[in-house]
């Protein structure tokens, strides 16, 4: 279980990343 939060912890970071970037 903990992998898998860190791995949805790692995948919302690259979200918002990605929506960040698209903002811009």
């Amino acid at each position: 279980m903990i992998m898998l939060d860190r791995l949805f912890q790692s995948f919302t970071i690259i979200s918002e990343r990605l929506l960040c970037g698209n903002l811009e």
